[in-house]
């Protein structure tokens, strides 16, 4: 008889078990098949995955806009951006673009020893403007135009006008970002209608209107108006931790309300802590702010330092982020805010637990767990919400470790990588048999109705692609309200796309006048057993180096020189002209021991009755 009610226990969990994961596989017909693999880097297309290239994408933030996945990061794609079907491992894409029909398209892209168009480095953060200018920021200090102009000391900051009519599409947004923080980046920015402002947002510590005066510093945040061109900013910006991840408006409001969450103790008045003589209040990893109220905290008042009093959040302690809070992105869905990121409860919090997750509770001034779950098992990096009312997280929980995974949620409950919460039934949902493939992962996402794209290090949907899923190599597509077995859904202008174009090779450096400027002094070509090739239809030769001219004077047919001219090795001359029949001849030169007329370098040159 025992062992009779035993097996039927046995049989029963087995069951369960069995159960549960047909319900996950199941669930895997909302996820999309269209981003296998792909067999090599140059036979990547609209209907694969990422390649690893020379290393997996680094993706930082992605967008769906006017039937384009835009994504930013930096991808050793070993590609070359004009011909994928070349392979060249030292070619950097840091903005590029996935479209069904198009495949995967660079924006902007560097290579190391030939330059690139756009900015060479990493890009973290875009945004588009009403008048279609794309706004980029990152770590970088170099931007470069393929056929244009190079831009050095621009400081994380640049603009691309597809409209603009030279080889210059991409410039700096202004002469002077003025943040001058070493080692400082831009990690966020957003545009507000109502004020016609780009916020910009990061880890510097702003323009200081009166470097004497601390208390009028600006740290992590400005303002651009993009109506009076000028900076703006707004004292004291964040302090104690001064970086700001992500930056966000919200238009509901008149004025604007400009959220902002990252790594940072306190803000308002001098931002300095009361404990410290200041005047600033504690709000841990997350404030607003607003033209007619000033610096927003979380909570309102809070001064006496307390940390985790008052449901102030406390360190990370993950991975990622192992020192202090650092909340990665946050939903402001009405009243309702959450946030998400590296961190977890404060010492009181009624006592349980509080991780990688929160919301605001208004009427307590403190962040609760929304999980019922004591929150994630790791950090989270993206929260959005979807055309249906869906809330979706995304990040390194349920990610892979050593041997085993992390925990999903708190309490063990399981959710790989991503998660969904619906507010209409008040419940968290598996989606599926989540995402895998990679140890110590990070994932993000982005929302365009009721699709949810995911990017990031993973490379399969579920533990084991052969086994409980299929490969989804760094991009994936969830639709809750889809089955993916039967059709795969439109995307919106997936089939009429816009499409940043590239300048052609003989597109002008400048928007007109070039008429007026001759074409015959081209460069001479190179020398050849230590001798010039330049003659009447070139431009002087570079030589040993670039020529310095003093003075030039036209008399009787000839251009006469005078300065200091190295054209050869050893070869110096001092006295030049040219002339349209036989080019390029020296007057006053030194060659070796070998010299004649003036030996050295004049500071002018004059012609008087004939004679010079």
């Amino acid at each position: 008889m025992k062992k009779n009610i035993l097996f039927f226990a046995v049989f029963h969990l087995v069951l369960l078990a069995f159960c549960g994961l047909s319900v996950a596989y199941a669930d895997n017909v909302h996820w999309s098949k269209q981003f296998p693999r792909p067999q090599a880097s140059t036979k990547m297309s609209g209907a694969t995955g990422m390649t690893d290239g020379n290393g997996a994408p680094n993706i930082k933030y992605a967008l769906w806009h006017r039937g384009k996945l835009y994504m930013a990061g930096n991808w050793k794609v070993g590609v070359h951006p004009f011909d994928m079907t070349k392979r060249d491992a030292n070619y950097t894409w840091n903005l590029w673009t996935w479209n069904k029909n198009e495949g995967y398209r660079p924006i902007s892209w560097y290579h190391t020893a030939r330059g690139g168009d756009g900015p060479s480095g990493v890009i973290n953060t875009f945004c588009f403007l009403p008048d279609g200018r794309l706004v980029v920021g990152g770590d970088f200090g170099q931007l470069n135009n393929y056929h244009g102009h190079s831009y050095h000391r621009i400081k994380g900051l640049v603009v691309l006008d597809p409209k603009e009519p030279t080889a210059n599409r991409w410039q700096p947004l202004v002469k002077s970002v003025q943040h001058n923080a070493p080692q400082g980046s831009v990690k966020s920015i957003a545009y507000d209608p109502q004020g016609n402002d780009l916020w910009v947002a990061g880890s510097f510590s702003g323009f200081r209107m009166d470097p004497n005066k601390r208390e009028q510093n600006c740290y992590a945040v400005q303002r651009y108006s993009l109506t009076d061109k000028k900076w703006h900013i707004i004292p004291p910006g964040v302090r104690h931790g001064t970086i700001i991840h992500k930056i966000k408006v919200d238009t509901s409001t008149t004025p604007s309300t400009i959220y902002m969450a990252g790594r940072f103790a306190t803000t308002g008045g001098n931002g300095e802590p009361v404990r410290d003589g200041g005047t600033g209040r504690y709000t841990e990893g997350f404030c607003a702010w607003k033209a007619d109220e000033g610096w927003i905290t979380f909570p309102k008042n809070h001064v006496d330092g307390k940390i985790g009093r008052k449901g102030v959040l406390r360190n990370a302690g993950d991975f990622a982020y192992r020192d202090s809070v650092n909340i990665l992105d946050f939903l402001v869905d009405g009243k309702d805010i959450w946030i998400v990121g590296a961190f977890k409860e404060g010492t009181t919090n009624d006592g349980r637990p509080l991780r990688g997750v929160a919301k605001w509770d208004h009427e307590k001034e403190m962040w609760i767990d929304p999980t019922g779950k004591g929150g994630l098992g790791r950090d989270a990096y993206s929260i959005a919400k979807a055309a249906d009312g869906k809330i979706y997280i995304s990040g390194a929980f349920g990610g892979e470790k050593s041997g085993s995974h992390y925990d999903g949620f708190k309490n063990g409950d399981k959710a790989y990588m991503v998660a969904c919460y619906d507010p209409k039934t008040n419940t968290w949902e598996e989606m599926g048999a989540g995402l895998g493939g990679y140890v110590m992962p990070e994932c993000r996402l982005t929302v365009v109705g009721n699709d949810v794209f995911f990017v990031g290090t993973f490379k399969q949907v579920g533990r084991d692609a052969k086994k409980d899923g299929f490969e989804s190599y760094y991009i994936a597509r969830w639709n809750s309200q889809a089955d993916f077995t039967k059709e795969v859904p439109a995307l919106p202008d997936e089939d009429n796309p816009y499409t940043i174009t590239f300048p052609d090779t003989d597109k002008s450096m400048i928007a007109g006048g070039l008429e007026h400027w001759s074409r015959n002094f081209v460069a001479p070509p190179r020398q050849k057993n230590r001798k010039s090739l330049q003659g009447p239809h070139t431009g002087m030769d570079r030589g040993v180096g670039t020529p310095s001219v003093k003075y030039m004077k036209w008399h009787d047919g000839a251009l006469y020189f005078a300065g200091s001219w190295e054209v050869t090795m050893n070869e110096r001359w001092f006295v030049w002209t040219y002339d349209p029949t036989n080019g390029w001849n020296r007057l006053g030169y030194k060659e070796k021991t070998k010299h004649e007329g003036f030996a050295s370098i004049p500071e002018g040159l004059k012609w008087h009755d004939g004679k010079m």
